[in-house]
C-alpha cells in the first residue's frame, strides 16, 4: 500500500506542476491579451482622432462658405446702400440748389428713380445663409461600437473537478476520497 500512496503522490506532484504551469500560462497569456486591448484602444483612439480633424475640417469649411456668401451679399447690399444714399443725396441738392426750371426738368426723371429704389425688393432680402447648422452624431451607434470593441473570450475553461480528482487513484482511495468530498457529516478530523 505504501507503493499506491507513492504513487498518489507523484500523482498529486504531476497535478501541482500542472497547475503552476496553467498559472504561469495564463500570466503569460494575460499579458499578451493586454498588449493586444492596447494596440486595438490604441489604434481605435487614433482613428478617433482623424476622424475629429475631418469632422473639424469640414464644419470650418462649412462655416468659411457661409462667411464668404454673406459678405458677397454684404458688398452687394453697401453697393445698394451706397446708390440710395446718392439718389437721396442727389435729389436733395437738386431741390436745394436748382432753379425751378432745371428741377423741373429733372422732376420727372428724379421721381421715377425714387421709386424704382423704393420698389426695388432686392434691397429688403435676408441674409443668404442660415445660422443654423450642426452635426449629427448616432450616440447609440458610438456606445454600441465601443461596447463591441472587444471581449474577454475564455477559450480553455477548465472544469474545478477535473483539476481536483487525481485519475490514478486506486479504487478504495478514490471511494474514501469521494465519500470524504460528498458526505460533509462522515468527516472526521
Amino acid at each position: 500500500q505504501v507503493e499506491e500512496v507513492a504513487s498518489v503522490k507523484t500523482d498529486l506532484i504531476q497535478s501541482v506542476s500542472r497547475l503552476d504551469e496553467v498559472t504561469r500560462n495564463i500570466s503569460s497569456q494575460m499579458k499578451i491579451v493586454e498588449e493586444m486591448i492596447t494596440d486595438t484602444m490604441d489604434s481605435a483612439i487614433v482613428k478617433i482622432c482623424e476622424r475629429k480633424k475631418e469632422l473639424i475640417k469640414a464644419l470650418k469649411k462649412t462655416g468659411k462658405v457661409k462667411i464668404e456668401r454673406l459678405a458677397q451679399q454684404r458688398k452687394g447690399m453697401d453697393a445698394d446702400l451706397s446708390c440710395v444714399n446718392n439718389s437721396i443725396e442727389f435729389a436733395g441738392a437738386m431741390i436745394d440748389r436748382s432753379h425751378e426750371s432745371q428741377f423741373m426738368n429733372h422732376f420727372h426723371q428724379v421721381q421715377d428713380h425714387l421709386e424704382r429704389l423704393q420698389e426695388d425688393q432686392s434691397f429688403f432680402n435676408a441674409p443668404c445663409q442660415s445660422q443654423d447648422f450642426g452635426i449629427h452624431i448616432d450616440q447609440e451607434a458610438v456606445d454600441s461600437f465601443i461596447e463591441k470593441i472587444g471581449q474577454i473570450v475564455d477559450h480553455d475553461v477548465i472544469n474545478y473537478a477535473e483539476l481536483t480528482q487525481v485519475k490514478s487513484l486506486h479504487p478504495s482511495l478514490q471511494q474514501a476520497r469521494d465519500a470524504f468530498f460528498h458526505s460533509p457529516s462522515k468527516r472526521t478530523f
